[in-house]
């Protein structure tokens, strides 16, 4: 079937992207989000965050979709949405699910190994208390049990030296994990990043959706975003809190967009003027 419209696909990064870094705020990028809802642009959730933290945040129909969990470790569809696929998809609630890292007790099992066998210590999720999540995060004790609540990957603290990092990573990868970097915490989860993520999320509207030819834009601002914004047609670096922007050099026959603010101010006005060339 010949394609009949081109459309964008919208991948994008929560905190200190979407969200504001320190109040979670969406608020500064609603024009941006009414305007992809309006003109049916799906827009898929990137995040560390898990699912439970997700779902609060889904109040725009073309936000319900799809979204990505834990930094690429797993794909969350409506259920209504029809999917071809040859991966694996698992019936959870009102989503199907593709999982691609590993499931939370094992990733906590070999964390625990990794930590045995180094000797090198970290204070994960798993061992703090909500108090303790919110004090670290900035988030309200409903917000830190939600991120408390993990599926598939274990954010941690980790306070010792460059030399002790990297043999914990190595550690973690004899086990079968890798680890990333977020705004504020590291994570160990398996073999899996937000890239991947998108790729597969990208194959699958391509095949559940022929009709239309689909733009994919990333929009991130930290470490753990880079195989993201590598993926897409579009990738936009969004400032940091503090007015720097992380460095990115883009791919082959890619643009690349710095937006012209910090955070959500920066989302907004990127996507309001992306929109305007579709």
């Amino acid at each position: 079937m010949a394609t009949s419209r081109k459309s964008f696909l919208v991948f994008s990064d929560l905190d200190g992207t979407l969200l504001d870094y320190s109040t979670y705020s969406k608020e500064e990028a609603i024009p941006a989000l009414k305007k992809l809802e309006e003109r049916n642009i799906p827009l898929v959730i990137v995040s560390s965050k898990t699912r439970f933290e997700i779902e609060p945040l889904l109040d725009l129909p073309n936000m319900r979709r799809t979204f990505i969990t834990e930094n690429g470790s797993a794909i969350f569809f409506d259920e209504e949405m029809k999917i071809n696929t040859d991966h694996r998809v698992i019936q959870c609630g009102s989503y199907n699910l593709i999982r691609l890292g590993m499931a939370y007790p094992d990733v906590l099992k070999a964390l625990g190994k990794a930590q045995r066998e180094t000797g090198i210590r970290v204070r994960g999720f798993s061992g703090m208390s909500p108090a303790e999540i919110a004090n670290y995060t900035g988030l309200d004790l409903d917000s830190a049990e939600r991120a408390r609540h993990r599926e598939f990957s274990e954010p941690f603290l980790f306070c010792g030296s460059s030399h002790e990092l990297q043999t914990l990573i190595s550690a973690l990868g004899d086990h079968g994990l890798i680890c990333t970097r977020g705004g504020r915490f590291w994570h160990a989860l398996g073999r899996c990043d937000k890239g991947m993520a998108a790729r597969v999320t990208r194959e699958i509207f391509a095949t559940s959706f022929p009709s239309t030819s689909w733009i994919t834009v990333g929009l991130g601002d930290s470490p753990n975003d880079l195989s993201l914004l590598e993926t897409v047609d579009i990738a936009i670096v969004v400032k940091r809190h503090d007015g720097s922007s992380m460095d990115y050099s883009r791919s082959e026959n890619q643009r690349l967009i710095q937006a012209p603010g910090i955070g959500p101010a920066g989302w907004n006005a990127v996507m309001l003027d992306l929109l305007k060339t579709l």
